[in-house]
C-alpha cells in the first residue's frame, strides 16, 4: 500500500505538525511517534468515528470537504493525501487549499493510483460511467502540470509497487 512509502518519506526528516487529508480510520497518523501535532480530515463521518477511536482525543480530527480545509494559513509542516486524489472533482481548488494551510518550506506528498498510459486512458473512460466516487486518474504530466499550477516547486515522481502507483514528494 501506498501508506507504508509516505511513511518512510515521512521519517526522513523531523516534522512537528501533519495534516492527513482523507484521513480515513487514521493508519499513517497512527503509525507516527513522538512529538508531532497530528491532524486528520475526512468526508466521511464514519471514517472519522473510527480514526478517533483508534487515535484517541489528541488528534484533531475534523469532517470537511478537501476543497475547504478548516485550518488557518501556514498550519502544518507536512500534508499528506493518501489514495483520495483522483477522487477529487476540483483537484486545483484542493492544491490552493493544501498550498495554504503548508508553512512556508512545507511538503506535501501524494500517494496515488497511476497506471500505465494505454490503462490509464481506458480507466478514466469508464470513470465517466462510474457512481461510486472515481473521478479521474492523473498521468505524470497532468500532476506536474496541477502542482506547478498551483506553486508547488521540487516536484518529484516515484514509482512503486506492482500496481505501478506513485508517490509525489512536493515542498512549497
Amino acid at each position: 500500500m501506498t501508506h507504508s512509502f509516505i511513511l518512510a518519506e515521512l521519517r526522513r526528516e523531523p516534522i512537528s505538525s501533519i495534516l492527513d487529508v482523507g484521513c480515513g480510520t487514521g493508519t499513517i497518523l497512527s503509525a507516527l511517534n513522538g512529538d508531532v501535532r497530528k491532524a486528520g480530515l475526512d468526508l466521511s463521518p464514519e471514517m472519522v468515528n473510527k480514526a478517533r477511536e483508534k487515535l484517541g482525543a489528541d488528534v484533531d480530527l475534523r469532517v470537511s470537504d478537501s476543497e475547504r480545509l478548516p485550518w488557518p494559513s501556514d498550519s502544518f509542516d507536512v500534508v499528506t493525501i493518501n489514495l483520495s486524489f483522483h477522487h477529487y472533482e476540483h483537484p486545483e481548488t484542493v492544491l490552493r487549499e493544501v498550498r495554504r494551510v503548508l508553512r512556508n518550506g512545507g511538503r506535501m506528498i501524494i500517494g496515488d493510483i497511476c497506471l500505465p498510459f494505454h490503462l490509464n486512458k481506458l480507466a478514466n473512460l469508464l470513470m465517466l460511467f462510474n457512481h461510486e466516487g472515481g473521478v479521474h486518474i492523473y498521468s505524470e504530466k497532468e500532476m506536474r502540470t496541477l502542482l506547478n499550477e498551483a506553486g508547488f516547486k521540487d516536484i518529484s515522481w516515484d514509482a512503486f509497487g506492482l500496481c505501478r502507483r506513485r508517490l509525489f514528494g512536493l515542498s512549497t
